[in-house]
């Protein structure tokens, strides 16, 4: 009898469960800014953050899966798709960079879109919305998630894009340049700058040509399409994708008619020219 308790006792310590598995695993997404005006801020956040990770891997005993993402919208697409997760795994996600909302945010709620500035893409293209991803990382079903984001949460002074429409586009090119009056005058950058492009064409033009489109699309409220409105875009859109380093200047005077001219007629360019 006793010998049996004896074995006993030598063999449930073998078959007991640590409360800290060795096979459970912290799985950490850091996704940092190291391409634009903040990166050498984001770069010392990267620093402290990996090294306080290894320290709670230590702690913990938990196995560290550490990932640096690609600072791209694909990069972390990418990451979130190939992790592999256990029901007791801990996931944290950790980015800090720019961040922006907009001024009539249909989505991403009260968190703010992450603004991949590494990209030579179109606001729109860059931007991934923090609650997104957290979802994304939510369906993995770890035991325990945590989704953190250092960056700006404030309201950019354009909309959210939306589906173009042709027919509200003419309408709102005709309030635009048939019935305004006045004048405008804008240059890309302020007196000592540089202006910046890509293959994709200037910052400065690329945001006109997007603000004249996306405000002209939102004719449900005529009263808001301005060339006021256009020319605050086009600044906006400029000194967000140039990391503030280009800054439109413009000065107007418009009055916007109630009633439209419409020309008489419409006069073709000669062919050849």
């Amino acid at each position: 009898m006793y010998k049996y308790i004896f074995f006993l006792l030598l063999i449930l310590p073998l078959r007991a469960t640590p409360l800290f598995a060795q096979s459970e695993t912290l799985h950490v997404l850091l996704l940092i800014d190291e391409y634009s005006d903040i990166a050498p801020a984001c770069e010392a956040d990267k620093i402290k953050m990996e090294e306080e990770v290894k320290v709670i891997a230590q702690k913990t005993r938990l196995a560290l899966n550490l990932h640096r993402v690609d600072y791209s919208k694909g990069g972390i697409e990418e990451a979130i798709a190939g992790l592999a997760v256990s029901p007791n795994d801990v996931i944290l996600f950790y980015f800090t960079g720019h961040g922006y909302r907009y001024e009539r945010q249909e989505h991403c709620g009260k968190y703010p879109y992450l603004y991949l500035t590494k990209t030579e893409e179109h606001l729109y293209d860059a931007g991934l919305c923090l609650e997104n991803i957290n979802e994304q990382l939510k369906a993995k079903k770890p035991r325990l998630l945590i989704s953190l984001a250092d960056c700006c949460n404030n309201v950019l002074p354009y909309e959210e894009p939306i589906a173009m429409n042709p027919v509200l586009i003419g309408q709102a090119y005709k309030k635009l340049f048939l019935g305004s009056e006045g004048y405008i005058i804008a240059t890309s950058s302020l007196p000592g700058q540089y202006s910046f492009a890509t293959s994709n064409g200037g910052y400065f033009t690329n945001g006109f040509l997007e603000s004249l489109r996306e405000i002209s699309a939102r004719s449900d409220a005529p009263e808001e399409i301005t060339w006021e409105r256009v020319l605050k875009r086009t600044a906006a859109i400029t000194i967000l994708n140039s990391d503030s380093k280009q800054k439109p200047q413009y000065d107007y005077a418009v009055d916007h008619k109630v009633e439209i001219a419409v020309p008489s007629s419409v006069i073709l360019p000669a062919k050849g020219h």
